[in-house]
């Protein structure tokens, strides 16, 4: 820029003075002076190197190739408030390319205080722009990877969680295979022992009642036997013949025999009954299961489970049983045998724990119902109730408060996994600490459609104990 052009165009405006330039042209920053109608009268060296020579020029053509002044222009604001400001432009250099620029614009005043112009300190933040957009660019990177780390995390918590769940149901699995097994051998063996129980005890059985018929039959004989003794006691020289008879019955204590060994038959019989029905039972519940699900009768199986388990409950509950119409359920009979057996052992395990407190005996209570196309088993108890904090484990293999030798952890474990999982169904329990435990089995009659849990309030379930609707 030549410099008697720069010293005349400042000359000209009154009160301004400047009679060197050397400072402003050796600051790296750009310096733009322009009048009232925002016409270039003054650039420093770098403002010419950034734009070329615009003096005498419109500011705004000159920097942003306009052609009317510009909006948000720190000019027009310095001229209007008579105070410095900081503005930020977008401007054309003189190769064409676009800069990025940040202006600090303040009026000049001549002697009477008057703004005669106004200066414009212009400073490149072309490269701080860039950088800014290449830290916005890279922020935008890193929250997509942030994004792309939070999505894996997400699908390896999955995918964690996943494995959690297969790991226990493969445990599971192996817990019900070991104890299938552990079933199938105890099956196999308690029906082979029911089977040498059941012959003898048939052959007892019979010979029993065959010698209570006898003793009927000798009964009658005797009557005849008395009534010629007394026919003989009349005729004359039998006197030594009927009182050695009669020496003989008192020895015999024939008259006691008469009276205790009807009595006594009775009793065998009734023993032998028992023998039968508990061998019977062993048979029904040891059977094999089939692989397929077949129709079965479920009134039946809870008979049998209760006969199986009387030795665990005889001296602490009475049974209470409450058996509606089932029809045939489509489910695996040894399995659901297995829940019904581990159910009562359960309850009669919790009843014990109040009657050695209390002394009296408990109850337990079963009770079946049809409701639409699924049936219903209660199995109620007066036990001592599940506490409020362990609510929540009841199901968890494993998981037991019973002592050491008494319980596994397993029994209610495999029970829901039977119910649940192999039927479609669902076991749920209400308790009350204190009162007892209801669990409720709901299945699915055809074998097929899950069964939703069924609405039972606490106080419903105990309740039902004392004889009100449930």
């Amino acid at each position: 820029m030549p410099e008697p052009h720069d010293k005349v165009g400042i000359s000209t405006m009154r009160g301004v003075g400047i009679e060197s330039t050397q400072v402003l042209e050796s600051l790296p920053d750009g310096i733009t002076i322009q009048d009232r109608e925002f016409t270039v009268i003054y650039q420093n060296h770098a403002m010419l190197a950034a734009f070329g020579n615009q003096v005498g020029m419109k500011c705004y053509a000159a920097y942003e190739r306009r052609d009317a002044k510009c909006e948000g222009c720190g000019v027009a604001r310095a001229f209007q408030t008579g105070q410095p400001t900081l503005v930020l432009r977008t401007a054309f250099d003189a190769q064409g390319g676009t800069s990025y620029w940040e202006n600090a614009c303040f009026p000049i005043r001549d002697e009477t205080g008057n703004i005669v112009a106004a200066a414009e300190v212009c400073r490149n933040i072309t490269d701080r722009v860039s950088l800014e957009d290449e830290v916005k660019q890279r922020n935008i990177e890193l929250g997509q990877l942030n994004k792309q780390l939070q999505n894996r995390s997400a699908e390896l918590s999955t995918m964690f969680r996943q494995l959690e769940k297969e790991v226990e149901q493969r445990e599971r699995a192996e817990i019900e295979l070991r104890q299938a097994q552990k079933l199938q051998a105890v099956g196999q063996l308690a029906a082979g022992i029911a089977h040498e129980i059941n012959t003898p005890a048939q052959f007892v059985g019979d010979n029993i009642r065959f010698l209570a018929d006898s003793f009927d039959a000798a009964q009658q004989l005797m009557t005849k036997y008395r009534q010629a003794i007394k026919a003989l006691i009349a005729a004359p020289g039998c006197e030594a013949v009927t009182q050695n008879v009669r020496e003989a019955e008192e020895a015999a204590d024939l008259a006691y025999l008469e009276e205790a060994t009807p009595a006594a038959f009775r009793d065998a019989l009734d023993g032998i009954s028992r023998i039968t029905t508990i061998v019977s039972a062993m048979k029904e519940f040891a059977h094999p299961d089939q692989q397929e699900k077949s129709p079965a009768d479920l009134n039946r199986a809870l008979q049998v489970a209760l006969t199986i388990a009387r030795n665990e409950y005889k001296y602490v509950a009475d049974v209470e049983e409450e058996l509606g119409e089932l029809p045939p359920v489509t489910c695996h009979l040894g399995d659901m045998n297995q829940v019904f057996l581990n159910l009562f052992v359960n309850a009669a395990h919790a009843i014990s724990e109040v009657v050695a407190q209390s002394g009296n005996k408990g109850r337990i209570r079963v009770r079946t119902t049809k409701e639409g196309d699924k049936v219903r088993i209660d199995i109620a108890d007066t036990g001592c109730g599940i506490a409020e904090a362990i609510r929540e484990r009841v199901f968890e293999p494993f998981f037991t408060t019973k002592e050491v030798g008494r319980g596994s952890g397993q029994g209610l474990a495999i029970a829901r996994s039977i119910v649940v999982d192999k039927h479609g169904g669902s076991l749920t329990f209400e308790s009350r600490v204190g009162n007892g435990t209801t669990f409720t089995i709901w299945l699915p009659v055809n074998g097929s459609a899950a069964a939703p849990a069924a609405p039972t309030s606490t106080d419903a379930a105990i309740s039902s104990l004392d004889g009100k609707p449930a």
